[in-house]
């Protein structure tokens, strides 16, 4: 096949410069068609390649529909002590199981709402981070199935000029199962000296750090419960008289109560160890524990109590024998 010639309008339509036959465009046109398609094959097999050295020989091809929907690799990215709606969506829908208070806020005056909406949330671990500042609270209530984590170095407070009804507490749990409470190195504190100032106050006993009510499977850990107007923890009835059943308490420090480092009223299998209950005054009858009334006809059952250490207390009485007070039968 004749290639076809151009004519050259520089040397009167003859098909020759120089004494040299000139190639059409097309033929141009061709090549450099030609020669990009050859780029492009040679960059796209470098790629293939690179990609095919850069991976390791053992493996395995990735399913990314699955990537990043891990609650490690999402916590990963967050911040997670700033408040994070998209985070807290995630909790409430059940896509995370694990949550962090401070991603519903953090008020430095009053953090009961977000604090309390964290604790709602149906998260089965919530961390409650060291914001450095006090978690400055009213009452707050407890929920169960959940494991609740303080930091090292949480300061829960109870909030100044409140808890002005004499049950106020700063932590129940009524009715709850499966609850573990954590916090080695956190602190819970009220404000026992301004709950004994009768100009700010009604005198009343019950102004608890912790109380459980008819709860079931109840582990708590590490945490220091000081400065109440009443008893570091109690072990209350539930509905119906309900006792506590299955609860663990080690590691506490009951430290400055008003009435009792621990009044355990109803339990059911319940230890209590290495653990400190100190510098109880206040009112009556002011002992770092006492095991007081169970409700006649229930029998006394499993208690068991190991290493516990008492300093002082206004009344001198540190009680490890339970014993019978008359109470309201059972129905």
């Amino acid at each position: 096949m004749e290639i076809p010639f151009y004519t050259c309008p520089y040397n009167n339509g003859k098909k020759e410069m120089n004494g040299h036959k000139q190639l059409s465009p097309i033929f141009f046109m061709g090549c450099l068609v030609f020669i990009t398609l050859l780029l492009n094959l040679s960059c796209d097999s470098s790629k293939v390649t690179g990609t095919l050295e850069n991976t390791p020989a053992d493996s395995s091809p990735v399913n990314d529909s699955n990537a990043g929907n891990s609650t490690t690799d999402r916590q990963a990215v967050d911040n997670p002590n700033e408040e994070n709606p998209e985070a807290v969506r995630e909790v409430l829908e059940g896509i995370r199981t694990e949550a962090n208070a401070a991603w519903w806020g953090f008020d430095e005056n009053d953090a009961t709402r977000e604090l309390q909406s964290a604790i709602n949330s149906g998260a089965e671990k919530l961390i409650v981070p060291n914001m450095g500042k006090d978690w400055i609270v009213r009452p707050i209530n407890l929920v169960g199935e959940m494991e609740l984590v303080f930091e090292e170095g949480v300061v829960v407070t109870a909030k100044k000029g409140e808890f002005k009804g004499t049950h106020d507490r700063l932590f129940t749990a009524r009715n709850v199962n499966n609850l573990t409470i954590r916090g080695y190195g956190a602190i819970f504190k009220m404000q026992k000296s301004d709950y004994q100032n009768s100009s700010l106050y009604t005198k009343a006993e019950w102004r608890n750090t912790l109380i459980l009510g008819g709860c079931t499977n109840i582990t708590i850990m590490g945490l220091t419960f000081k400065d109440s107007g009443g008893d570091g923890i109690t072990l209350d009835t539930g509905t119906y008289l309900r006792d506590n059943i299955n609860i663990h308490i080690k590691d506490v420090v009951c430290d400055n109560n008003y009435r009792q480092g621990i009044s355990i009223i109803g339990a059911d299998n319940l230890l209590i160890e290495d653990s400190y209950f100190i510098n109880t005054s206040g009112t009556g009858p002011s002992s770092n524990k006492l095991l007081i009334r169970i409700p006649s006809p229930v029998m006394l059952v499993t208690r068991q109590f190991s290493n516990l250490t008492e300093i002082s207390s206004a009344s001198g009485l540190f009680k490890l024998k339970a014993k019978r007070i008359p109470g309201p039968a059972l129905s």
